[in-house]
C-alpha cells in the first residue's frame, strides 16, 4: 500500500478548510492534520501567529512529519500590523522553512489583489504570493474568486441581501467571478496530489457578472421569484453607505468592502465547466435568510414594544 501524504492543513477550521478536508477524503493519498490558532477537538493547536521564523516553522513540521503544508490562514479586519505578521510575516516565515526542507506548500490567496493595494488586507496577500513564487520552488499559490459557501460569513451577507424584497445597483461594474468553495477545494487536493502542478492556478466562475446578476443568480438557486424592485443609485451613495458603515462597525459594509468590490475579484478567461451560478445556493440558504429576517424583525418589534412602554 503506497504511503499518504502526511499534510498539514493551517486553518482548517474556516470555510475553506474545512472544504478541503472534504475534498480529500475522496482520494486515498492524502492524510490531513487540520490545524488551528485555536484547541479545537480534532484538530492539531498551531500557535500560528508566534511562528515568525523559518526555523521555529521548521521545528513543527518535523515534529510532526508534515510533508506538505495548505495554507488557508488569513483576517477580514485588524490593525495594520496584525495584517502584515498574519498575512506576510508569518505566512513568509512558512515558506522558507517548506523550502530548505523540499516540502510543498499551497498557499490560498485571491484574484485581484496587487502589492500596491491601499488596502492592508489585499497588499499583504500580494505581498507573500509573489514571495513564494519567487523564493519557494515547491510552492503553488490558489487564487479563487469571490468564494462561495453557504456556511461562510461573507456568502450569508451576500444570500442575505440577495433575499431582499429591494435590490439596489450603486453601478459596480461587471467584475465578480464567484466559485463554489467545493471547486477551491478540488483544486487544493489537486495540487497535492500531482507530481508537477502549476504554479499558479486560478479558480473562478463561469463568467464575470455585476452585483445584481449575482444576487439574481443567488435568488434563482434559493427558489426566490426575481426581485421587483430595484433602484439605481450614484456611486457617491454606496460610498456614503459604506463609509457610515465603517463608522458603526459594520463588519462587511465598510471601506474596504467597497474597494474590493470596485476592483472586483475576476479572471482573465471564461470557465464553462464551473458550477453555474444559479446553483450555488439552494433551499437551506432560503431558510437562513429567512430565519435571519425573522430574528431581524423580531428584534425590531421588540425594540418598538419598549419604547412604548417608556410612555
Amino acid at each position: 500500500m503506497p504511503t499518504k501524504k502526511r499534510v498539514l492543513v493551517l486553518g482548517a477550521s474556516g470555510m475553506v478548510g474545512r472544504a478541503i478536508q472534504e475534498a480529500a477524503r475522496s482520494t486515498q493519498a492524502l492524510e490531513l492534520l487540520p490545524a488551528s490558532h485555536r484547541d479545537r477537538p480534532g484538530h492539531l493547536h498551531v500557535d500560528y501567529e508566534s511562528l515568525t521564523t523559518a526555523e521555529a516553522w521548521a521545528r513543527v513540521l518535523r515534529k510532526h512529519r508534515v510533508d506538505a503544508v495548505v495554507n488557508c490562514v488569513g483576517i477580514w479586519s485588524g490593525t495594520v500590523e496584525k495584517f502584515e505578521l498574519v498575512q506576510y510575516t508569518v505566512p513568509v516565515a512558512l515558506f522558507d522553512a517548506c523550502s530548505q526542507l523540499g516540502l510543498r506548500v499551497v498557499h490560498v490567496s485571491a484574484l485581484g489583489f496587487s502589492t500596491g493595494s491601499p488596502l492592508p488586507y489585499a497588499s499583504t496577500k500580494a505581498r507573500a504570493d509573489q514571495y513564494l513564487l519567487e523564493h519557494c520552488p515547491p510552492g503553488v499559490v490558489v487564487y479563487p474568486s469571490l468564494v462561495f459557501g453557504g456556511d461562510g460569513d461573507s456568502s450569508r451577507f451576500f444570500l442575505n441581501l440577495a433575499a431582499l424584497p429591494l435590490q439596489v445597483d450603486f453601478g459596480f461594474a461587471r467584475n465578480l467571478q464567484p466559485v463554489h468553495v467545493r471547486e477551491v477545494a478540488e483544486a487544493v487536493a489537486s495540487a497535492l496530489c500531482q507530481e508537477r502542478p502549476p504554479r499558479t492556478i486560478e479558480c473562478a466562475g463561469t463568467h464575470p457578472v455585476t452585483i445584481p446578476e449575482y444576487f439574481d443568480a443567488l435568488r434563482a438557486g434559493m427558489g426566490l421569484q426575481p426581485v421587483r424592485l430595484k433602484v439605481t443609485l450614484p456611486g457617491w451613495c454606496g460610498r456614503l453607505l459604506f463609509t457610515a458603515g465603517e463608522l458603526l462597525g459594520a463588519h462587511f459594509v465598510n471601506r474596504q468592502t467597497w474597494i474590493l468590490l470596485q476592483t472586483g475579484t475576476r479572471s482573465g478567461k471564461q470557465n464553462p465547466k464551473a458550477l453555474p451560478y444559479a446553483q450555488l445556493a439552494t433551499l437551506a440558504d432560503r431558510r437562513m435568510t429567512q430565519e435571519t429576517q425573522l430574528y431581524w424583525f423580531a428584534r425590531l418589534g421588540i425594540s418598538f414594544l419598549w419604547l412604548g412602554l417608556q410612555q
